[in-house]
């Protein structure tokens, strides 16, 4: 299993305090849609309504369109007939039909006696009353679809009027929904950079499989906001968020069951050193040859002779190193002192001093000017003259 790198907790970013607002713009979308699709509904349905009556209208239109060209036919055809009737063959005709006479016989009997041809006229007067009769009848019809479309029209232009309301109506509610689509959209894409910047952080943390989950959704999300889709980005923005927690509580698991399987690995491990302690492993033979009697005696030689301290120094469980250096210091003055003096009554000269003078780096003239430099600091310090050689050199107090 890879070893993967734990995120800290300080570093992930919170995701945007906007999904509440979000949320609230989403139910005053998700009502303003509703009344969109009602008023969208009721001016469809009016739409329709109007164009029923719009092509009702026009039938009726052109009906009466056709019926006034067929009346002014038959008015003019009346007129001609009417004319062309001899006024006193009329007034016979009326006569003899009021007699109670059948005006066929009486006109029969007219034209055999050679006074007036009947027979004509009496075609001429039926046929001018049956033009007649059917202009009354077309008249008729024609006044009543005349009312008709009047009231048609009336209706027509109600429709006309509620189309244009529900239309304003429409218009406005769409306004109010581009602004709720245009705020919800924004705020989901503050989200959306909010969620990938914490995606950023937490990669490490994921699997493959994990990371290209997210990703997918992710990507989903984003063109569904692209395309307008503001309820389908939303889904899929929360999906992603909800996958990505998913993805964090189960590396978050692994890593508290690794830890706790280390822990108990740990804990076993010291039960077992402390239930079967092993010996020491020392290499004897390394430690002979280093242990060289000519390396320890030139060791050795190098060791400052110390005298033992009169009594020893009580360890301090509260006080600090450099306080329990001063004290150790103090009761080394007497032994400092004394090896001062004696080095201060040595004289330079001799094989021996000069092989030690060439071994520590210093001439003749430094060895012999430490009594003088002695003199003038004591001379220049006179509360220090109690203080050791080695004190002052090496800055003790």
């Amino acid at each position: 299993m890879s070893e993967t790198k734990k995120v800290p907790q300080q570093e992930q970013p919170q995701l945007p305090e906007r999904q509440e607002d979000i949320f609230e713009l989403m139910l005053s979308a998700e009502q303003i849609f509703s009344e969109e699709k009602t008023a969208l509904k009721e001016y469809m349905d009016l739409s329709r309504e109007y164009r029923d009556f719009d092509a009702e209208f026009m039938q009726l239109h052109a009906d009466l369109e056709q019926e006034f060209t067929q009346l002014s036919g038959l008015h003019q055809n009346l007129s001609e007939t009417q004319s062309q009737i001899n006024t006193d063959a009329l007034e016979l005709y009326e006569s003899i039909r009021k007699a109670g006479e059948n005006p066929h016989e009486v006109a029969d009997l007219l034209a055999q006696t050679g006074q007036v041809d009947m027979r004509s006229e009496m075609q001429r007067i039926e046929q001018s009353a049956l033009i007649w009769k059917e202009y009354q009848t077309g008249l008729e019809q024609y006044s009543g679809n005349l009312a008709k479309q009047k009231d048609l029209l009336t209706k027509r232009e109600s429709l006309q009027t509620a189309m244009n309301e529900a239309e304003t109506n429409f218009q406005l509610i769409e306004a109010r929904a581009d602004q709720v689509r245009n705020a919800t959209a924004e705020a989901l894409r503050d989200e959306e950079n909010g969620l990938y910047n914490r995606y950023t952080l937490l990669k490490g943390s994921l699997n493959e499989s994990q990371q290209r989950g997210f990703g997918l959704l992710y990507q989903e999300a984003s063109r569904a906001l692209d395309q307008g889709d503001v309820a389908t980005a939303a889904i899929l923005t929360r999906q992603a968020e909800q996958f990505l927690q998913k993805s964090m509580a189960e590396h978050d698991a692994k890593e508290i069951e690794m830890a706790r399987k280390f822990a108990e690995e740990e804990a076993n491990k010291k039960k077992e050193a402390e239930d079967h302690p092993r010996p020491l492993d020392i290499d004897f033979e390394k430690l002979r040859e280093l242990s060289d009697p000519s390396i320890i005696a030139s060791l050795d030689a190098r060791k400052p002779i110390v005298k033992p301290l009169k009594e020893p120094v009580a360890p301090q469980s509260n006080g600090s190193f450099a306080e329990m250096l001063v004290e150790h210091n103090k009761q080394r003055t007497d032994t400092d002192d004394r090896l001062a003096e004696e080095f201060f009554q040595r004289k330079p000269g001799s094989i021996d001093e000069k092989i030690q003078i060439e071994n520590r780096g210093l001439d003749e003239n430094d060895i012999a000017s430490i009594p003088k430099k002695k003199e003038a600091t004591l001379a220049r310090s006179p509360q220090r003259q109690k203080k050791g050689f080695f004190s002052k050199l090496f800055g003790r107090k």
